[in-house]
């Protein structure tokens, strides 16, 4: 199996460790590392048999599945280009009540058919920690450990001295 992989932050450690955990069961995972803007365009592309990306989950499941499997999701290469009707019908559900019972049902029924189909396979969730001094002043974290974000975050921080 060839990996395409970028040469960014952590995603060749994260596929040599892969390659390592699946070289234990017989799987033989070769890496095939491209520069950034090369990746980009072949992930973009969809020109990939597997790759590794920073996907994560996010808080509310709106952002956390449309983006990445709704057909017109704006991540949505980032789940190889997953398209289901089902799926973008269940997302839009989701996306347009206020009710909470009916959004939950809504993920619970799209998370059955994610669950059925497989398009991605979540190979691990990095851990994040924060911690600050008392004369940062401002700074709210966010839930997933994002440091700069719409409305908080770094942006806001100032020290108090």
């Amino acid at each position: 199996l060839t990996h395409t992989v970028g040469q960014v932050a952590n995603l060749v450690p994260a596929a040599q460790v892969l390659q390592a955990q699946l070289t234990r069961i017989g799987v033989d995972l070769q890496l095939e590392v491209r520069d950034w803007p090369a990746y980009i365009k072949r992930q973009r592309a969809m020109d990939f048999t597997s790759t590794n990306t920073n996907f994560f989950p996010k808080v509310d499941p709106d952002d956390g599945y449309y983006r990445y499997f709704h057909s017109k999701g704006g991540a949505n290469e980032l789940s190889g280009g997953y398209a289901n009707p089902a799926a973008d019908k269940l997302l839009e559900e989701g996306e347009a009540t206020v009710d909470p019972a009916k959004r939950a049902e809504a993920y619970r029924r799209f998370v059955q058919l994610i669950d059925d189909e497989v398009p991605v396979v979540t190979t691990g969730l990095g851990d994040a920690a924060i911690g600050w001094r008392a004369p940062v002043k401002g700074f709210e974290p966010h839930i997933i450990g994002l440091l700069a974000y719409p409305g908080g975050g770094l942006p806001h921080v100032w020290l108090d001295r």
